[in-house]
């Protein structure tokens, strides 16, 4: 159980998303006690399982068949940043 480094936003379409040691995760399935993550490409076979509030990973990451690309994590987070902003306010560019 670890709670390195693990930040939480949201996909384009809403779901729950997260980095952990440089990997990208999305949310693949929810049950009562964990919600098990799959990295964001399909190509991919990396899972984690999280408790259901997101702030400790219960189990994995399992193996990458690739290097992590911690260079991605902000700008999905800037990304969920002004989807956030632009769903709250109505401000004009």
């Amino acid at each position: 159980m670890s709670t390195q480094a693990i930040k939480k936003f949201k996909t384009e379409k809403g779901k729950d998303m997260l980095s952990y040691e440089g990997y990208i995760y999305t949310l693949e399935r929810k049950t009562d006690v964990k919600l098990i993550f799959r990295y964001q490409r399909r190509d991919c076979k990396g899972r984690c399982h999280t408790n259901p509030t997101m702030d400790a990973i219960l189990s994995g990451p399992t193996e990458h068949c690739h290097a992590p690309t911690p260079d991605l994590v902000p700008v999905f987070e800037l990304k969920s940043k002004i989807k956030a902003r632009a769903a709250e306010t109505e401000e004009f560019p």
